[in-house]
C-alpha cells in the first residue's frame, strides 16, 4: 500500500501531458484493492476472487495503450497465463473442499495434519489427496510468479506503463504466488514438493532471470528478468517456511524495484526509447534518478552493507544438508547473485556514465532548458521529491524490519 501511494502520485507528474491519466490512476486503484482483498481474505473463495481480480486488472494495465498491436498481445499473452492460474486453483479449491468439507484457511491449515492419509482416486491410481492439492496450487503460485517455464508474460508485459509496471512487478502481481505458498505453508510442508520442487524451481528461475538479464540491452526487459531472478529467490527462501525470512526479502525487493521503474520511467521519457544502446551520460540531465538507481541496484543485488546483502544471506545460510541437491541449490544462488551483480553494473554504466549515444537534439532540448517549467521538468521536480522521499521511506522500513 505504501508503494501505491508513492506510485499515485508520481503517476501524475510522469502523465503530465496525457489526456488519460485518470484513467490510469483509476485501474491502480482497482488493481491495489484486487491485492488487498487477496491478502487479507480468510476464506479460499474470497481469495480466489482476489486472484482472479489481479488478473483482470493487470490484463487492462497492460493493455493501456490498447492501439498499439504488441500491447495487445502482451496483454493477451499475461491474460491467457493468468486465466490458466485461475483454473488450478478453482480445481485445487474444489478439492479442498471436497477433502476438509470447508473453505475456511485457518480451520484448513490447522486440520491438515488429520488429512495426510486422505487418497483420492485418478483413474486407476491412488494418490494422496495433499499431494495433488499442493501440486494444482503450486502451478498456480509458479504461473503467477513467473517462475522458469512460466515467466513466459512477465518480460512482455512491460508495455504497461512504467507506474503500472513499478506496481506490477514490484510487491503486488509477481508476489501473489509467494503469498500463496506462505498462506497454506501447513499444506505444503507434509506435502512430497516442499523440499524438492519448491526450491529447484527457485533456484533454477533465480539462476536463469539474472542471466537472461545481463544479456538485455531493454532498459525495462532488463528490470523485468531481474524480476523473474528475484521471485526465484523469494521461492527458494519460501521453501524454508520461514513467514519472517520471506517478508524481509519481498519488502527489500519490492520496495527497490518500485523505484528502479521509476526512475526508468524518466529515463525513458528523457531519451523517448527503452534500448540503452541509444542512452548515455545521463547523468548531468537526471542526478536524482542516477542516484536512486545505483542505490536501488546496489541493495537488490546485494552489495556491501546494503539489505539486499542481508537477504541473501538469509537465502544461502538457509540451505542447509550435504546432499548433491544442496550442491546445487548454492551454485546456483551464487551464480545468480555474479549475474544480479553484472546487469545492475550494465545498466547504470551504459544508462548514466557512457558516453552520449543519443542523437544530439535529445541533448540540446535538455540543456537549453526548454522543457523546464515553474514546477516541473522533463524529471520533474515534484517526481524527483517523490522518487527521494520513496528512498527515505524505503531506508526506514527496511532498517525496522532487519533490525528484529
Amino acid at each position: 500500500m505504501s508503494i501505491a501511494v508513492f506510485v499515485y502520485f508520481y503517476t501524475y507528474c510522469y502523465f503530465r501531458y496525457e489526456p488519460s491519466v485518470e484513467r490510469l490512476v483509476t485501474l491502480l486503484m482497482l488493481f491495489v484493492n484486487s491485492m488487498i482483498l487477496l491478502v487479507l481474505s480468510g476464506n479460499l473463495i474470497v481469495l480466489f476472487l482476489g486472484w482472479e481480480l489481479i488478473g483482470v486488472t493487470s490484463f487492462f494495465l497492460i493493455n493501456f495503450w490498447g492501439m498499439r498491436i504488441n500491447t495487445l498481445k502482451s496483454a493477451l499473452k499475461a491474460l491467457v497465463f493468468n486465466k490458466v492460474s485461475d483454473s488450478f486453483i478453482l480445481a485445487s479449491l474444489i478439492l479442498i473442499y471436497g477433502v476438509f468439507n470447508t473453505a475456511d484457511i485457518v480451520v484448513i491449515c490447522t486440520s491438515v495434519p488429520f488429512y495426510t492419509n486422505c487418497y483420492v482416486d485418478i483413474g486407476f491410481i491412488e494418490v494422496r489427496a495433499l499431494d495433488v492439492v499442493s501440486l494444482l496450487l503450486l502451478i498456480a503460485a509458479f504461473i503467477k510468479s513467473a517462475q522458469f517455464g512460466f515467466h513466459l508474460w512477465l518480460p512482455d508485459s512491460m508495455e504497461a506503463p512504467a507506474p503500472a509496471s513499478a506496481l506490477i512487478h514490484s510487491a503486488t502481481l509477481v508476489s501473489a504466488g509467494i503469498f500463496l505458498i506462505l498462506r497454506l505453508a501447513p499444506l505444503f510442508e507434509l506435502s512430497i514438493f516442499a523440499y524438492t520442487l519448491i526450491p529447484a524451481m527457485g533456484a533454477i528461475t533465480a539462476f536463469y532471470g539474472g542471466i537472461v538479464s545481463a544479456a538485455q540491452t531493454d532498459v525495462k526487459r532488463i528490470l523485468a528478468y531481474s524480476t523473474i531472478s528475484h521471485c526465484g529467490f523469494m521461492v527458494l527462501l519460501s521453501a524454508t517456511f520461514n513467514l519472517d525470512l520471506v517478508l524481509i526479502y519481498l519488502y527489500v525487493h519490492g520496495f527497490f524495484k518500485a523505484l528502479l521503474f521509476l526512475s526508468a520511467g524518466s529515463v525513458m521519457r528523457f531519451f523517448k526509447c527503452q534500448d540503452f544502446r541509444y542512452m548515455g551520460s545521463a547523468y548531468k540531465y537526471l542526478p536524482v534518478e542516477c542516484v536512486i538507481s545505483i542505490f536501488g541496484f546496489w541493495h537488490l543485488s546485494g552489495g556491501p552493507l546494503s539489505f539486499g546483502y542481508v537477504a541473501k544471506h538469509y537465502i544461502i545460510t538457509s540451505i542447509t544438508g550435504n546432499s548433491i541437491f544442496t550442491i546445487f541449490l548454492i551454485i546456483n544462488v551464487i551464480l545468480s547473485i555474479l549475474a544480479s551483480i553484472m546487469y545492475s553494473s550494465r545498466f547504470v554504466y551504459f544508462v548514466y556514465f557512457d558516453f552520449k549515444k543519443a542523437k544530439k537534439p535529445v541533448y540540446s532540448e535538455q540543456a537549453s532548458g526548454t522543457l523546464f517549467s515553474k514546477y516541473l521538468t522533463l524529471s520533474t521536480r515534484a517526481g524527483s521529491i517523490i522518487l527521494v522521499s520513496n528512498y527515505i521511506f524505503v531506508l526506514i522500513m527496511c532498517t525496522y524490519l532487519t533490525s528484529f
